[in-house]
């Protein structure tokens, strides 16, 4: 596998599972605590309409907006990441319902989020 031993959580369906189980419940608590500070952004809607989610993200970061940040993958800097293949192509939504062209890969981990109740 790509993960060493400070990533055992991702060798198995379960530790997968666990591990966004413990996010979700960790990232409810910081947002009901302070609902001002935490934005909860979807993937699905960042990917499918940058255009206006990317500057919504940027402003409540107290950041001001340039169009370069919809353009990522036109970037000269390193990108030193697992994903490098992703970084290099433009922001996209053709992840999105990607684990459903493997149902039989993605049955364990499936399973494994249906035990603990994750969506």
């Amino acid at each position: 596998g790509q993960f060493d031993g400070d990533s055992a959580w991702a060798n198995s369906p379960d530790g997968v599972a666990q591990y966004i189980h413990t996010y979700r419940r960790a990232m409810a608590a910081w947002a009901k605590r302070f609902p001002e500070s935490i934005l909860v952004v979807q993937y699905e809607d960042l990917v499918r309409d940058p255009e206006s989610e990317i500057p919504k993200l940027l402003g409540h970061c107290g950041l001001s907006d340039h169009p370069e940040t919809r353009s990522p993958h036109l970037s000269k800097r390193s990108a030193p990441t697992l994903s490098f293949g992703q970084v290099r192509r433009p922001i996209n939504a053709g992840s999105i319902d990607a684990a459903a062209q493997f149902p039989l890969a993605s049955h364990d981990l499936r399973a494994a989020l249906d035990a603990l109740n994750v969506g």
